[in-house]
């Protein structure tokens, strides 16, 4: 039976209503297949505590949809006039993305996005995953930032992810961009790429990097910027200005000076390098 309540919340229950006191305050208690409904947003759930028109706690199987996006969760603890609520528990899904949190706090009049504490966001179109302590989401807008212990991947078929890291970590819908500022550390198999901020596109998979340092197991280049392609999810090739090279070949020490440095990689490895613009020293990769 479906218990209509027009006159204290647009909310219905599928097994009953009990009226319950609580500290002292009048407690309206639904069970069983409840829906809240109003004005395009959708919520179910198993059970609901309405404390007034205030506000309302709601349990079990916890599914939000609104538009294009859609909340999971345990649990949630909702206030009725601003529609805004504290998911715990959580898993957002909004056209590719994919948001985990311990909780997520949820704001339909702005939009607005913020989870906390494991956070975790998948986007199934570009294989890539971003993970961190706090993430603030604009659906509207299609921006968003990471921030606190901040790592991100981008995984591939046959071999391990190319694996990065940054303080701040920023999400751009369009032009389906991610930018990684400060701190930043981008591992390839046996390559490190260190740089102060790197911006990634994804349609084009290239992008822009500056004060930059490539660390291998013989050696290192250093420069202040460069661009970089990657293709089937694997570093091709970067072209590096300002560059500066020192390896080590055999018994000796090269060293190579140069205004632009092409360079080439296989399984995250360099294999190829090509200098121009007044080259001072010399090196070779085999």
């Amino acid at each position: 039976m479906i218990i209509l309540l027009p006159f204290i919340l647009p909310f219905t229950a599928q097994d009953r209503v009990e009226i319950i006191t609580e500290n002292g305050q009048r407690v309206v208690q639904l069970i069983g297949e409840v829906v809240f409904q109003k004005e395009g947003l959708r919520i179910n759930c198993d059970q609901a505590k309405i404390y007034g028109q205030e506000s309302a706690l709601l349990k079990g199987n916890i599914v939000l949809e609104e538009s294009t996006t859609t909340i999971l969760a345990e649990s949630l603890k909702f206030t009725i006039p601003s529609r805004v609520g504290l998911f715990y528990h959580s898993c957002l899904i909004e056209a590719d993305l994919i948001i985990r949190s311990e909780s997520l706090r949820y704001d339909p009049n702005t939009e607005e996005i913020a989870g906390f504490d494991s956070v975790v966001i998948e986007d199934t179109t570009n294989n890539t995953i971003i993970y961190g302590d706090f993430f603030r989401y604009n659906v509207k807008s299609g921006i968003g930032q990471m921030t606190g212990n901040s790592k991100f991947e981008i995984l591939r078929d046959t071999i391990p992810p190319i694996r990065g890291r940054a303080d701040t970590i920023s999400y751009y819908r369009e032009p389906d961009q991610i930018n990684l500022i400060d701190s930043v550390v981008i591992i390839d198999q046996d390559l490190c790429i260190c740089c102060d901020s790197l911006y990634y596109f994804n349609q084009s998979s290239s992008g822009d990097l500056f004060n930059l340092r490539i660390e291998t197991p013989t050696g290192r280049i250093e420069g202040t910027s460069g661009t970089f392609k990657i293709t089937d999810r694997k570093m091709e090739s970067m072209t590096i200005d300002s560059a500066w090279v020192e390896r080590e070949e055999e018994d000796r020490i090269d060293q190579l000076r140069c205004l632009k440095l092409i360079v080439n990689f296989t399984d995250g490895r360099i294999t190829r390098a090509k200098a121009t613009g007044s080259p001072w020293g010399r090196t070779r990769w085999k």
